[in-house]
């Protein structure tokens, strides 16, 4: 199951930095990115300091430093981590990780060929057991997209299907890196029945 921590409410100094942000925002939009300016609502994330997502639309939009983010890449992402501490805070949830990739366009790389080309996530498949995942550790954390790998199917349990799993690992002074692993998961309990990785 994931691990997360839920924001504390916010001081009056913290939220004159998030209304700081939104106006950062709002500028943001005004200048660059004049399609947003139609959302009906820009929500913060406040587990992520200072990570908006306009709505309807679900595109996130992050203030960092004063200024909106558009550095791209796991470099830029492990600054932001470890400027925000939100990792060491536990502040973060799994969806706040989903919305930091996208913002960092950060996502694993392309999946081998022969695999279905999407993540598999709460909204569109029905097993909460390869949802993402955010599992803090006790230096870090470790965040997991599932996708379905070979196509799914032709296992001699139909039952059984093979999965790819591609794993985040944030550690203290150690860069960024995806890592991919090769799950088997049943779907008759749910569950992953690797002998070597049952989690």
């Amino acid at each position: 199951m994931p691990t997360t921590t839920a924001p504390t409410a916010a001081t009056a100094d913290d939220q004159r930095q998030w209304d700081d942000a939104r106006l950062v925002v709002e500028r943001h939009i005004q200048d660059h990115e004049r399609w947003l300016a139609a959302a009906t609502s820009r929500e913060p994330r406040r587990g992520a300091p200072f990570l908006f997502v306009a709505r309807p639309s679900r595109f996130p939009v992050l203030v960092h430093r004063g200024a909106v983010v558009v550095a791209k890449g796991l470099a830029p992402l492990r600054g932001y981590l470890d400027d925000s501490g939100v990792i060491a805070r536990r502040s973060v949830d799994v969806e706040d990780l989903r919305l930091l990739l996208d913002v960092f366009a950060a996502a694993p790389p392309a999946v081998p060929a022969g695999d279905n080309d999407h993540y598999l996530s709460p909204e569109n498949d029905g097993h909460p057991g390869l949802a993402p995942r955010l599992d803090f550790t006790t230096s870090g954390a470790e965040l997991s997209l599932f996708y379905v790998a070979g196509g799914g199917g032709g296992a001699a349990d139909p039952s059984r299907t093979p999965i790819g799993q591609w794993i985040l690992t944030i550690a203290p002074d150690r860069e960024l890196r995806w890592s991919r692993r090769s799950r088997t998961f049943d779907l008759t309990s749910g569950q992953f029945v690797d002998v070597d990785h049952p989690r």
